[in-house]
């Protein structure tokens, strides 16, 4: 059977801000306006309005959590032959990892909540048909918790509003600008992984600007002149900030939390052909030969930074950045492996 109509489904706390969620805007936004103009008829809302009369065929919930509501709005779906899946892009459903959650980890939530709340994510996945996931190891993670539920890796991608963008880079006019986006409250240990080198290299190389954008507690030692930080702004304005980057940065606290996430830092800048210091995971590794400099000492990260000052460097290492990058990262192929997997789980029925 072919799946014309489809709903994602936000469960953030707040109803009326979940289109500003970067998690639901690329696990939901983007894979919908993929689907969209594939023909699809596709639907927004958030759990508390969402109407399971309106004669869908598959609804994914995005990072379905445990309740009342949920298991009612569950039942009424399947009852009508609705196919649902939740969709999750961190490893925030198995309470035995609640220790390395960064909130736990930068202090910003307790253990319990985290521990209670993680509970809640896992058994609210017995109640779906499927799982879409962001990643390979989380794939594997999902697999060994519920050995028989059907799960598909759908990777994140370009977004597609990116794609309808005017391409032209914009003139540099010789700044050399290390980005990095921080965007929540809880990559204050993530960064802190590499303060040295930064501070370093900065101090070596006053011609560099650091700019930050995004909540972020930290401390370089450098020229504050050649350090900005601004408040994270809209994802409408983003590219802006993304395009004006020489180098971005995307370190990560060695943790099972962090091998789980997705590479999402990397193919934003790759994209507009920056090239992107990152850490070592499985999915970041995935775009070696796409814009991912992994870093796994902080000699390396200086080595790195230091190597792309050379313009012959930097120059091979952007040339056609965003095809390799949009190789990796189409929302179109993605979007055609979800209808797939809708469809095999809808075949079970």
């Amino acid at each position: 059977m072919v799946i014309q109509n489809i709903a994602f489904v936000a469960s953030n706390r707040n109803a009326d801000l979940y289109r500003n969620d970067p998690s639901f805007v690329y696990r939901c936004e983007n894979l919908g306006l993929a689907l969209s103009e594939q023909g699809r008829d596709v639907h927004f809302t958030h759990l508390t309005k969402l109407k399971w009369k309106e004669g869908y065929q598959t609804a994914i919930f995005h990072r379905p959590i445990a309740s009342v509501r949920l298991w009612y709005l569950l039942r009424q779906l399947r009852l009508r032959g609705v196919v649902v899946i939740a969709d999750f892009d961190d490893l925030v459903f198995d309470e035995a990892y609640a220790d390395y959650s960064p909130g736990v980890l930068n202090g910003l939530v307790s253990h319990r909540v985290t521990r209670r709340r993680f509970r809640a994510h896992r058994r609210a996945l017995s109640w779906f048909d499927g799982v879409t996931v962001s990643t390979e190891p989380l794939a594997n993670h999902m697999h060994r918790l519920f050995p028989s539920i059907r799960v598909e890796a759908i990777h994140n991608s370009v977004h597609l509003a990116w794609r309808q963008e005017s391409h032209d880079v914009l003139p540099s006019d010789g700044k050399r600008i290390i980005t990095y986006f921080p965007g929540t409250r809880s990559h204050h240990r993530d960064f802190a992984q590499i303060r040295e080198p930064l501070s370093y290299f900065l101090r070596t190389h006053s011609e560099v600007k650091l700019q930050i954008t995004g909540p972020l507690v930290f401390s370089i030692d450098a020229d504050p002149r050649q350090i900005s930080h601004e408040e994270r702004v809209p994802f409408a304005e983003y590219q802006a900030r993304v395009r004006n980057s020489w180098v971005n940065l995307a370190p990560l606290e060695e943790t099972p939390f962090n091998q789980c996430k997705s590479a999402l830092k990397v193919l934003e800048a790759g994209y507009w052909g920056v090239p992107t210091l990152c850490s070592s995971n499985s999915d970041n590794i995935r775009f070696s030969r796409a814009g991912a400099w992994v870093s796994t000492k902080p000699e390396e990260w200086i080595d790195n930074l230091e190597r792309l000052l050379n313009e012959t460097e930097y120059q091979q290492a952007s040339h056609e950045l965003r095809q390799r990058t949009v190789a990796l990262a189409d929302v179109d192929k993605q979007a055609k492996l979800f209808l797939q997997f809708a469809e095999t789980l809808m075949g079970k029925f």
